[in-house]
């Protein structure tokens, strides 16, 4: 009998990790918007291949104060990261909606949503 009840309580452990996590996923991507102005210094495609073959890759905005990536969100409806990738220019100027947050440990970035030329 105590044995279902660990197993219940593991169960449950497990569950709201999971919530947790998941939480905190939605929380970066939706409650973390900013408008900022960046100068683009440098464009850069990166592409990871996968130990079976598929690769996957981002784009890279870097400023002088920041580096941003540029991918599809698709809680954000924003499925054209190549095309505003295309559109970017080094030296020019952008306002940019921006989602995300920079935890360099994880390597992670602010995801660029929309820029428009200042």
């Amino acid at each position: 009998m105590r044995n279902h009840g660990w197993k219940f309580l593991s169960g449950a452990g497990i569950l709201l990790v999971i919530v947790l996590f998941a939480g905190c996923g939605l929380f970066m991507s939706l409650g973390t918007e900013d408008d900022v102005t960046i100068t683009v210094t440098r464009l850069e495609r990166v592409t990871d291949r996968a130990s079976d073959g598929s690769t996957d890759s981002k784009y890279l905005v870097f400023t002088k104060s920041e580096t941003f990536e540029n991918t599809d969100a698709p809680l954000h409806g924003k499925f054209n990261s190549s095309d505003l990738y295309a559109r970017l220019e080094e030296g020019k100027t952008y306002r940019c909606k921006v989602n995300g947050l920079r935890v360099p440990l994880f390597s992670t970035y602010r995801n660029l949503l929309e820029c428009e030329p200042v």
